[in-house]
């Protein structure tokens, strides 16, 4: 599937980077909780992608909280456009 936006090389990393935190926080989390589950989807870098669109500001920034629990992520990933993703032509 062709989205609105591609990641830069650059992206790739830092959306590689933030799945690594997601992965590593929400198995944290759930060993530390008995009231968590682990029934939240945690992104890929195609759900990223697809959502950068949905979300980036005037400014050309996407920035979003994916849920790693129940509860929404209080790192959120940051990306730039021209920078960690852009236009698809």
């Amino acid at each position: 599937m062709e989205y609105e936006y591609k990641l830069t090389k650059k992206g790739k990393e830092k959306v590689a980077s933030f799945i690594k935190y997601c992965e590593e926080t929400r198995e944290i989390l759930l060993a530390e909780s008995s009231i968590l589950n682990d029934e939240t989807k945690l992104p890929d870098e195609e759900a990223i992608v697809s959502d950068i669109a949905l979300f980036i500001d005037k400014d050309g920034e996407y920035l979003n909280s994916w849920g790693i629990t129940d509860y929404a992520n209080s790192n959120p990933l940051c990306l730039k456009e021209n920078i960690d993703f852009v236009k698809n032509e």
